[in-house]
C-alpha cells in the first residue's frame, strides 16, 4: 500500500511541478485530468511496463537482437522546415 501512495504522490506532484515552472498546461482542466489518471497508473500503466520488460528480458535470454527489417529513407525536400 505504501509503494502505491509513494508513487501517487510522487506522480502527481511531478504533474504539478511541470505545470507551475513550465507552465505547459494552460487549461486546470488539464491538470486535474492528468492528476486523475496519476490515481489510476498503477491499475494499468505499471501492469503495462511488466509486461514490456517480461518481453524484454526473454528476448535478451533467447538472444534475440534483431528490430526485424526497416526500410531506410532519407529527409524528403517537403519534410525539411526552413
Amino acid at each position: 500500500m505504501l509503494f502505491i501512495l509513494y508513487g501517487t504522490i510522487f506522480s502527481i506532484a511531478s504533474i504539478l511541478l511541470e505545470a507551475w515552472s513550465m507552465n505547459t498546461y494552460p487549461k486546470r482542466r488539464d491538470v486535474l485530468r492528468m492528476m486523475m489518471l496519476a490515481l489510476t497508473e498503477v491499475v494499468w500503466y505499471k501492469p503495462l511496463t511488466l509486461i514490456w520488460r517480461l518481453e524484454g528480458l526473454i528476448h535478451f535470454v533467447l538472444r534475440r537482437k534483431s528490430w526485424g527489417k526497416m526500410k531506410r529513407v532519407g529527409f524528403s525536400k517537403k519534410g525539411i522546415a526552413k
